[in-house]
């Protein structure tokens, strides 16, 4: 995909972009790739939930989010199994050009352990995983 910044890769604008839900996620959802950002506490709970119907997870933490946040107290019982597929974390020195290049990376990384192509995860939503 060709894209003129990380805008175009968000919105689709441009003519390029990352291929989104309405492209067959409902179909196959579990090539359909949800993004959560800081996914504690009520964000796991949600997270679980999208999992259960067969939506693979990355959790997207943001710049300063608190490593002591991420740890198992900040995880509620009921969703101790939940695992993701790929977690990164937004970097100080990023740009959004950086970190949806980023997601992009760990996204085929986590097809390959899976031993699907690439480009096997269409990204079909971001959401707030945190209060």
């Amino acid at each position: 995909m060709v894209y003129n910044n990380a805008r175009d890769r968000i919105d689709g604008g441009g003519g390029g972009g990352v291929r989104r839900g309405g492209d067959g996620a409902a179909a196959n959802p579990a090539r359909s790739l949800i993004l959560m950002v800081d996914p504690y506490s009520t964000g796991c709970m949600v997270g679980q939930e999208i999992s259960k119907r067969g939506y693979p997870i990355m959790a997207v933490w943001t710049k300063g989010f608190a490593p002591e946040m991420k740890s198992i107290t900040h995880v509620p019982v009921s969703c101790r199994d939940l695992r993701y597929v790929a977690q990164i974390d937004d970097l100080d020195h990023w740009s959004l050009d950086d970190l949806v290049a980023n997601i992009e990376r760990e996204a085929s990384k986590a097809a390959r352990k899976m031993g699907k192509p690439d480009d096997y995860f269409n990204i079909a939503g971001c959401m707030a995983g945190g209060e």
